[in-house]
């Protein structure tokens, strides 16, 4: 479709390597011609199809090489004529579009699939994949071993299922491996807190030495303190009581009388709310207050406070009754003080009430105060603004409610420390205070009451020993018997301590015996009920031999298995064979003899053995006897008399087993 490229004198002036002021101008609205003359239809440009890349790609293959250029640009060329084929050419090389892709979803076709592999290959990775996966499998899951729901069985079989013996010997290798840390870990552990409790141990002993000796210092400190404040105590008190009293206690005490009497006198009907009692007296005694009404504010009436050292009067000002006929123009009415109400200073609260505004009304109320007792409220304001006398009756009142604080504390100070004597410890317990020897002691004694007990080196009141009894109380009502024995050796241990009170000494121990018999009788009624029991008469035994009380179990075992005995040899029912009932008869006896001996043996120190074999004696008395009254109804000497005794002594025979050889003892007397 294109014509050839110009050859031979035609080349020597076509160059594609020119200026720009050199190159042919290119309209780009102007249609381009064909290689052949004609001229292109007026369209607008067509997406680009295969026919049209296929036919650039015939252009550019027919375009010169590089080289030829190269060397056709050395040499000068003339201007190229208008309608020359090169220029053509290149008019249709700028005039071809680039910027869109061909479409290529009809002519490409699908991409055509694998192709399938052979069978002897694929089994042989699935082999090797399968083998692959168990062996990555194989190796130890520790989170899985961590796991406190672990089922060992089917964790092992759904693990190992399809594992070889390689794997299985491995994952058994793996296992002794984790086996392995995990016990040097352990004792690694271990080691590691043995050395810090070690460490820590001696530290302890230390600071214990360290505390012992700071508390015997402190200790010498207490009583270098106490003898100077015995010394100089006296001295001082008198110095202060002299500064503050000016007087002696009997000139105190006749002032406050006196002031007292001006008081009812004064004020009419004081006398039925203060009365004369030891101690009280008047502290402050203000005139000038008004009496407002709770709602409004008004002033209602005058009135005069007195403040006592324990109480609080409310008097009202009132004018007195007078004769008309003898009552003077243009004099004042007289006026009386008449008590009203009074306060207890512990159970009333007085509140002031200061506004500071400009408002007339609230300059009314100013610089007044509120009593409140109970659900009761009652407002008073004094007649002058100016003055302190609002100020000094709120200090009185402040300072008498913290002395009543100080001497309420004084008192209970008081209680307590009356309730660590050892009277306290006597009106707590009905049993010591039934005890008149006691009683009498304590009353004669002279010896003070304040006792202080030293435990492990430290120093504790009567009252710690009060409650170390409340806390074995208590053990005892548990059935704690091991926690009870042991507070019972502590408390015994610190009767040992008192022997410098005796009337201490004998409370203390009036009180521990008491709750050793008690705690006794519930172990003896123990011991009773499960002596057949060789463990829990081991138990009981051991708590009464700690409490000194090895006679009374040794007693209560021995009664209880007579006891035994007898109950099972008369449940014994005879049917008419003799011969049976002696058989059935001897090895109850004999056997629960034995096994009396063995118990006793364990539970009691051999010097007892001597009271059991007397036991053991006297029951085969009783055996005897009962033998004699079975054999009596056949003939003496006869083949059924002889043959009973003769079982009889051949069961006899298991008490060798314990030591007691009372083979020649039964049926004595008999043959």
């Amino acid at each position: 479709m294109s014509a050839p490229y110009p050859t031979g004198g035609d080349r020597s002036g076509v160059s594609l390597r020119q200026k720009k002021n050199r190159r042919q101008a290119i309209q780009g609205d102007a249609p381009l011609p064909y290689p052949n003359g004609r001229q292109r239809p007026q369209m607008p440009p067509p997406a680009l199809q295969p026919s049209q890349s296929s036919g650039i790609s015939q252009t550019s293959q027919s375009r010169p090489s590089q080289e030829s250029t190269r060397s056709a640009e050395s040499r000068p060329r003339p201007r190229p004529k208008a309608n020359d084929t090169t220029s053509n050419l290149v008019k249709k090389r700028y005039s071809v579009r680039y910027g869109q892709a061909p479409d290529l979803s009809q002519s490409v076709p699908a991409v055509p699939g694998l192709p399938s592999v052979p069978r002897d290959y694929l089994q042989e990775n699935r082999s090797n994949a399968s083998l692959g996966h168990q062996r990555k499998k194989s190796s130890v899951d520790m989170r899985a071993l961590r796991d406190p729901n672990l089922q060992p069985g089917q964790y092992v079989a759904g693990f190992l299922a399809t594992a070889s013996e390689q794997d299985l010997a491995e994952y058994q290798q793996d296992l002794r491996s984790v086996k392995n840390r995990a016990s040097t870990d352990l004792q690694r552990n271990v080691q590691q807190n043995r050395t810090q409790f070690i460490k820590i141990s001696k530290e302890a002993e230390r600071l214990k030495g360290e505390m012992q000796t700071l508390q015997g210092l402190m200790n010498d400190l207490t009583i270098t303190l106490e003898q100077a404040t015995v010394t100089s105590g006296s001295q001082r008190d008198d110095t202060v009581r002299k500064r503050n009293n000016r007087s002696s206690v009997a000139n105190l005490e006749a002032m406050w009388s006196t002031q007292l009497q001006a008081l009812w006198k004064a004020i009419e009907g004081s006398q039925k709310f203060v009365a004369a009692i030891p101690g009280r007296h008047v502290i402050l005694e203000q005139g000038g207050w008004i009496e407002l009404d709770a709602a409004t504010y008004r002033a209602r009436k005058p009135t005069h406070l007195v403040l006592l050292n324990d109480n609080l009067l409310i008097a009202a000002r009132r004018r007195k009754r007078i004769d008309p006929n003898q009552a003077k123009q243009g004099q004042k009415a007289p006026t009386k003080i008449v008590a009203e109400r009074c306060f207890p200073i512990q159970e009333i609260d007085i509140i002031e009430i200061t506004l500071g505004g400009k408002d007339p009304y609230q300059q009314h109320i100013s610089h007044a105060i509120s009593i409140r007792h109970g659900a009761e409220s009652f407002t008073y304001r004094r007649e002058q603004q100016e003055g302190s006398q609002r100020k000094d009756f709120m200090f009185a009142f402040k300072r008498a409610v913290e002395e009543i604080r100080r001497t309420e504390q004084a008192e209970n100070e008081a209680n307590n420390k009356a309730q660590d004597t050892i009277s306290y410890l006597v009106t707590r317990d009905v049993a010591v205070s039934s005890n008149q020897g006691l009683m009498r002691s304590l009353s004669k004694s002279k010896e003070r009451p304040d006792i202080l007990v030293d435990v492990d080196g430290k120093q504790h009141n009567m009252r710690w020993v009060e409650g170390q009894i409340d806390e074995l109380d208590i053990e005892i009502a548990l059935q704690h018997f091991e926690e009870a024995v042991t507070h019972i050796e502590l408390l015994r241990n610190i009767v040992k301590g008192l022997k410098g009170n005796s009337v201490a000494q004998d409370l203390v121990n009036a009180k521990v015996n008491e709750r050793t018999n008690k705690l006794a009788d519930i172990l003896t009624s123990l011991l009773s009920t499960s002596s057949s029991l060789p463990a829990p008469t081991l138990t009981y035994t051991k708590h009464l031999t700690r409490l000194s009380l090895s006679a009374r179990a040794r007693t209560t075992y021995l009664a209880s298995r007579t006891s035994t005995i007898s109950q099972r040899s008369r449940s014994l029912i005879f049917s008419g064979n003799i011969l049976s009932h002696i058989t059935a008869l001897s090895y109850v006896y004999f056997t629960l003899i034995r096994n009396t001996v063995s118990t006793f043996q364990t539970c009691f120190p051999p010097s007892m053995m001597s009271a059991c074999v007397s036991w053991a004696k006297g029951q085969l008395d009783g055996f005897n006897a009962v033998l004699e009254r079975v054999l009596s109804g056949v003939e003496r000497g006869g083949v059924v008399y002889r043959e009973g005794l003769g079982r009889a002594r051949e069961l006899a025979g298991v008490m060798d087993e314990v030591g007691l050889d009372f083979g020649g003892l039964v049926g004595e007397g008999l043959d």
